[in-house]
């Protein structure tokens, strides 16, 4: 019993899920995910439907915590992080934010206790996708998802850099992927697409250090491409004003600075490295 109920909850879940998306896409004869009102309209043909899908989707996330704190305490078990995390996913776009909050609340703590990244992953995703969804019936956040996104992704920036000396490398990839996404969403979002570059070097910076200090050969990659990508859209964005010998000098300076510091730390690591 304790096997099936996880997998009628999501057959509850996905089902929905794909109705809601269809018929968005396909008949328009419903409302877009994330851009609903409950609070308006007609009680019959607007509220109640959606109060009843509210509660559908609490009372599936209670039972959903509950029975899997129950596998872990009677047989040692646990979901899989990444099965969590989908359901995280998936409530986040339906709900209109009361269920996302309390699934986030489970998704976290869950993921947490048990050493699963990608459920913590896609919790922090599922966070992103609350915003949005109670943006439209919560005034406090009318023209600042942007600014949220970018707050939550320097908090992942600055959760990475600790993963260092705590020895959290498992941590490690999930935080940079979300930091980017979040942080670059953010900034498009906010009409600040201008400090992209900027951010992309702190990316770089992190991510290369990162890979080299935890032995990552995919960081350490990953941090070259930021780097190569802020160089990129520097060009993009600020067009002749970066050849302007003042500007200039200040890009190739903080360039050269990365690079010196990625440089020192990989011949102090070098033999690490080679033997990873």
């Amino acid at each position: 019993m304790l096997d099936r109920i996880p997998i009628a909850i999501d057959w509850i879940i996905y089902p929905l899920l794909a109705d809601r998306i269809l018929g968005a896409v396909l008949y328009e004869s419903m409302p877009w995910p994330l851009s609903i009102d409950p609070f308006t309209g007609d009680m019959l043909e607007w509220k109640g439907p959606l109060m009843a899908l509210e509660i559908c989707l609490v009372s599936l996330v209670v039972v959903s915590f509950w029975i899997g704190n129950l596998r872990a305490f009677k047989r040692g078990e646990s979901e899989s992080g990444f099965s969590l995390g989908l359901r995280a996913i998936s409530v986040a776009i339906l709900s209109v934010g009361f269920a996302s909050i309390i699934m986030i609340i489970t998704t976290l703590r869950s993921g947490w206790a048990r050493n699963q990244s990608n459920a913590v992953g896609l919790g922090i995703l599922s966070i992103a996708l609350a915003i949005v969804s109670i943006e439209n019936w919560f005034e406090g956040f009318t023209g600042i998802v942007g600014v949220l996104y970018c707050i939550i992704g320097m908090a992942l920036v600055i959760l990475l850099i600790c993963t260092i000396p705590m020895n959290g490398e498992r941590w490690s990839m999930m935080l940079a992927v979300n930091s980017h996404v979040l942080l670059i969403l953010g900034l498009l979002i906010s009409g600040a697409s201008m400090l992209i570059p900027i951010f992309l070097i702190i990316l770089s910076t992190t991510v290369w250090v990162t890979g080299i200090l935890q032995l990552r050969k995919t960081m350490r990659a990953w941090g070259l491409v930021d780097l190569s990508a802020a160089i990129l859209f520097s060009i993009v964005f600020y067009g002749g004003v970066i050849f302007q010998p003042q500007i200039l000098l200040i890009g190739l300076s903080v360039v050269a600075l990365e690079l010196g510091i990625v440089s020192w730390l990989g011949l102090r690591n070098e033999e690490s490295m080679v033997n990873s």
